[in-house]
């Protein structure tokens, strides 16, 4: 059966879906995949891996598990506290933190590697700073390179050590 309008055909129907199959070709989209910059240890750091260790073998939350030692092989890790009525859950979630410090936010920090395969710490949050070393200079919706030893201040009960492993 034909639709028409004005002496136009606009579309034919078909019983079959059979007899459609020929008629359709799949639609694939001509966009390369993304890439994104994946560390290797031999490039910046002369083959050392690079990790996080929490300081005083405090636990925190990471993508499932608690834990104390976190090894970088992402590009990017947030760090944070979860949120479920917004659907917010960061790559390490600092929930169960937020009690003794209320100034942990949902998106807190991030850790990322840039195309040099160098890490850099940066800050997210205007209101909450983040610290690095000491509590003298705050990183404000700043962003600064890390090294081996680098303490990272989440807030007032927790700080993260940026390490190179052989």
């Amino acid at each position: 059966m034909d639709y028409q309008d004005d002496d136009t055909t606009i579309c034919q129907a078909v019983d079959d879906p059979e007899e459609i199959s020929g008629l359709i070709e799949p639609y694939e989209p001509n966009v390369p995949p993304l890439s994104h910059v994946s560390p290797s240890p031999d490039d910046h750091y002369g083959g050392r891996r690079v990790s996080l260790e929490t300081e005083g073998a405090q636990e925190v939350f990471y993508r499932g598990k608690y834990v104390t030692h976190i090894e970088l092989t992402g590009s990017s890790l947030l760090v944070g506290r979860r949120d479920v009525m917004s659907g917010h859950y960061p790559d390490i979630d600092l929930a169960m933190y937020r009690k003794q410090d209320p100034a942990i936010s949902r998106r807190h920090l991030r850790i990322f590697c840039d195309i040099n395969r160098r890490y850099f710490i940066e800050d997210l949050c205007n209101n909450n700073a983040t610290f690095v070393n000491n509590y003298e200079a705050p990183l404000n919706l700043e962003r600064r390179e890390l090294r081996d030893g680098d303490r990272i201040f989440v807030s007032m009960t927790l700080a993260l050590v940026f390490r190179l492993v052989p």
